[in-house]
């Protein structure tokens, strides 16, 4: 079932972390296929974090049996908690936007001759949190250029709430990505960052 999941694997200390793709598991026993050398040592008590797109993150904990190349085991693999599937996999940004492109319901996209300046401030698999001085329309969609370590995902979002607080308007958006690349790129960047008590990411 979760084969090929997003899994991301962790120190006690949190100091050290290792990203990869769970190959196997079952029988208390997890095997991984890592993205790069893993400074996580043999016999280490490990936290494990399962990303699943059904389910969110849920945490086990384990220890590291083997090590050979990328290939990493776990034995010892035990259950301790999920969160919900809309709060697990949301982390907390501050990515300066601007918007160039909108669109009202199923109308035709417009350029817009002067960008909206808006501020992501959280991030989920599934949407986004936006802050802007302004006060737009709920029924205004944006097509937003999101920069994500080296890559800019270009995504049409859905207001689905909207609120204001301290004279800032905040919009509670739904992603739509049909892009398998831009989910990816987006699933990593979550699951590398997520168990961050405030992750503060500025793109180049």
């Amino acid at each position: 079932m979760l084969k090929y999941s997003l899994v991301k694997i962790t120190s006690i200390d949190d100091k050290t972390s290792t990203n990869g793709i769970v190959d196997k598991f079952r029988n208390n026993t997890l095997t991984m296929f890592a993205d790069e050398k893993t400074e996580l040592k043999f016999n280490e008590e490990i936290f494990i974090n399962i990303f699943d797109k059904d389910d969110g993150i849920s945490i086990y904990s384990g220890v590291i049996c083997n090590i050979f190349e990328n290939t990493i085991t776990i034995n010892n693999v035990k259950y301790l908690f999920s969160n919900n599937r809309r709060d697990s996999n949301r982390i907390i940004v501050n990515i300066p936007l601007q918007i160039n492109k909108i669109r009202k319901k199923s109308k035709e996209a417009i350029t817009l001759s002067k960008p909206i300046l808006m501020t992501s401030k959280n991030l989920s698999i599934n949407g986004i949190l936006l802050e802007s001085p302004l006060n737009i329309p709920k029924n205004i969609n944006f097509f937003i250029e999101l920069p994500i370590d080296n890559n800019f995902i270009s995504i049409e979002t859905f207001t689905k709430r909207k609120y204001e607080k301290n004279n800032l308007y905040y919009y509670g958006c739904e992603f739509n990505i049909h892009n398998d690349s831009n989910n990816s790129y987006l699933e990593n960047f979550i699951l590398k960052n997520y168990n961050s008590k405030f992750f503060k990411y500025y793109p180049k």
